[in-house]
């Protein structure tokens, strides 16, 4: 299986006594928001090395999907492997579209 990035967008209304009591709130029903709310997700694309990882997350991160245990420092490169545009063609089957 792949790696992909995704990003989820969830928007709720809480009632709170001000800013940081609407922190609060949210923090506390986090779950039942995000239940009620994973209608806007995008997937930003195929992940494939670590140096391309989202904000918080790191080598030693566990991706959803998987076995739960295998970290991605275990499934990815450090950096994604260079393409040399130069001989590229090179590998290619002869008449077959680039």
């Amino acid at each position: 299986m792949k790696l992909f990035t995704v990003e989820l967008t969830v928007t709720a209304v809480v009632m709170a006594d001000d800013e940081r009591h609407a922190r609060i709130v949210a923090d506390a029903r986090k779950y039942d928001i995000q239940s009620d709310s994973l209608d806007d997700f995008d997937v930003i694309g195929e992940l494939k090395s670590l140096d391309r990882l989202p904000e918080g997350w790191d080598a030693d991160c566990i991706p959803y999907g998987g076995d739960g245990e295998t970290r991605l420092k275990d499934l990815l490169p450090e950096t994604e492997p260079v393409r040399d545009t130069r001989t590229i063609d090179m590998f290619e089957e002869a008449g077959s579209p680039a």
